[in-house]
């Protein structure tokens, strides 16, 4: 039957490997940018002779659980957003290949600056695009993390991954400041009574 039907079957094969070609060759394609953060549960006690690691390693899941939550947070990816002025960024909807005007009021030639409800449309859906390309993955058996970020720009891919790392510092360090600052409140009220 196979021998009966040969010409069939080649022309079968040989029609959906040019398909294939042709679909891969017209494609978009994607680039994906990493980068590496090591998160640390607390400072090391260098002047501590006995270790340097925390004894308390049972709640160190719970810890890196919670990082890793507030890495994929729509909190950060607003601050990334914000950052880097992705709403007014065409380029950045491009590589998603996305149109920001679509239900939009405005003309999609228009210039000057966006009505309040089209800005916030356009950052809302930037914040969704983010967190939908964007990648956090634990390097198992290590306290690193990758951050990785898709899209069909690779210059773009890089700044978003680089800037999600930088705001989780930044992040990190506005929290560890508010509930120092809140301390040191309680702390100058107990003084004055």
């Amino acid at each position: 039957v196979v021998i009966r039907w040969k010409w069939v079957i080649a022309a079968i094969i040989l029609s959906t490997l040019a398909l294939g070609l042709v679909v891969t060759l017209l494609s978009t394609p994607k680039y994906t940018a990493t980068s590496r953060i090591e998160i640390s549960r607390e400072l090391k006690k260098v002047t501590n002779v006995e270790s340097l690691e925390s004894a308390d390693t049972g709640r160190d899941l719970e810890f890196y659980n919670t990082q890793y939550a507030l890495l994929s947070a729509r909190s950060l990816a607003e601050r990334v957003a914000r950052k880097l002025r992705l709403a007014n960024n065409d380029a950045f909807f491009e590589a998603h290949g996305v149109d920001p005007n679509e239900g939009s009021t405005r003309d999609s030639k228009a210039t000057g600056p966006l009505a309040t409800r089209d800005r916030q449309r356009r950052e809302n859906l930037a914040i969704k695009l983010l967190l939908k390309n964007a990648t956090i993955s634990p390097l198992r058996g290590s306290a690193l993390i990758d951050i990785s970020y898709t899209s069909a720009s690779p210059a773009l891919s890089s700044q978003i991954a680089n800037t999600w790392t930088e705001q989780f510092i930044v992040q990190s360090m506005d929290r560890r400041f508010a509930s120092t600052a809140d301390a040191r409140k309680f702390l100058e009220g107990r003084l004055e009574e």
